[in-house]
């Protein structure tokens, strides 16, 4: 498991070690292995809606993770996580019956810092190494016959067919919303991104959006963020000094209150020339909460404390900083994608939704999602638990 990691983590020799040992490998987009030029054979992007599927859990959990990096950004896979990290009467991990013992799931944290970077409590030992060095050492003691690997063959197999399965319905369940969504704008930014180009994931709902949406890609696609670091604040000044870094296209996948959070971060792009398209996700206020149990318990304090509609015209803003802005009213994404990406200084691309109608897109492309994964479990041959 690949969890976030400011630097990027070494996606070779993960893969190499994860090739050797035959297990999946959960990349997390902020862990600089969702997309690259390393082998994506073994590359699950799409656990977040995996997990939530308990026929898939049931034969999924892991006996073994080894994870690097910090947690992961997914709520439902640090929960499945921890739960596996409790011990158990038993699992129907092996296709069908129950494990033996109901050993929890071993979590081993390897940190070049010695850092114990686990909020969840679920590392069973913190390894202090480098990376690079930690994957190669246990590639090298490893067997070398594929014996070994081929006892986790139908487990593995699993994971990379249920990921294929997510994948293709996550994208037929965007495509099939017509009407304004913001899963829709880490997909079309995954389309649309050229090799060596950069995506900053704004906080709060964008990054969990990329984390739900954005594909395992085979280009070199740097995916940067500040999550935990600053909350909403500071994320276009984050972007913007991205864009001053150079080495190709910036994007920056925002919401409408973390734009305003740091409007002026936007001055320095006329200032001194560079180069970012901005794709705004405007729905009017804190969308992350209409997932959570404020919005049912306190209905008649939320808008003022949790909703905090700004009522801001954006396109002014963006006038005001020398840019273009566009509104997207459709589905066609890409074009206008295309057309900011190669074009000189600020270019907004704004989408509005309305945040109830939100929650129930993500909920409905969640249950298509389900359905297919349920297939593919359902047709799968017994499997031994493995490692992850």
């Amino acid at each position: 498991m690949c969890g976030p990691e400011s630097a990027g983590l070494p996606a070779d020799a993960i893969v190499a070690l994860a090739e050797a040992l035959g297990w999946p490998v959960l990349a997390d987009p902020l862990s600089g292995l969702r997309a690259g030029a390393h082998h994506l054979d073994l590359i699950v992007e799409t656990y977040d809606a995996l997990v939530r599927e308990p026929a898939f859990t049931a034969r999924a959990t892991p006996e073994v993770v080894i994870r690097f990096g910090a947690a992961p950004t997914s709520k439902p896979l640090n929960q499945w996580l921890t739960a596996a990290a409790l011990p158990r009467a038993g699992d129907e991990r092996s296709g069908g019956g129950s494990a033996p013992s109901g050993a929890p799931t071993l979590t081993l944290l390897v940190d070049p810092g010695g850092g114990w970077r686990d909020p969840d409590a679920v590392a069973g030992m913190v390894i202090e190494s480098d990376v690079d060095a930690f994957c190669d050492a246990l590639v090298a003691a490893l067997p070398s016959d594929a014996a070994r690997r081929s006892a986790d063959a139908a487990w593995r197999t699993l994971w990379v067919n249920a990921n294929a399965a997510a994948r293709a319905a996550l994208r037929e369940a965007v495509d099939a919303i017509d009407e304004p969504f913001e899963g829709r704008a880490a997909l079309a930014l995954a389309d649309a991104l050229p090799d060596g180009a950069t995506l900053v994931a704004g906080n709060s709902m964008p990054v969990r959006d990329i984390d739900s949406f954005f594909p395992a890609l085979s280009r070199r696609v740097r995916i940067v963020g500040t999550r935990g670091a600053s909350g909403i604040d500071g994320v276009v000044s984050t972007a913007v000094g991205a864009a001053a870094a150079g080495g190709g296209p910036v994007a920056l996948l925002i919401g409408d209150l973390s734009l305003f959070h740091d409007l002026n971060g936007l001055w320095p792009l006329k200032r001194y020339g560079l180069n970012l398209t901005v794709v705004l996700v405007n729905n009017a206020g804190g969308g992350i909460f209409h997932f959570l149990p404020q919005r049912e318990l306190v209905p008649a304090e939320f808008e003022p404390w949790f909703g905090t509609p700004s009522g801001l015209d954006f396109a002014q803003a963006v006038a005001l900083h020398g840019g273009r802005h566009r509104l997207i009213v459709g589905r066609d994404w890409l074009g206008p994608l295309a057309e900011a990406l190669t074009a000189p200084g600020l270019d907004v691309l704004q989408v509005r939704t309305e945040r109830d109608r939100n929650v129930e897109l993500h909920r409905a492309v969640w249950a298509r999602v389900a359905a297919r994964v349920r297939a593919v479990v359902t047709a799968a041959p017994a499997a031994s638990p493995g490692g992850s």
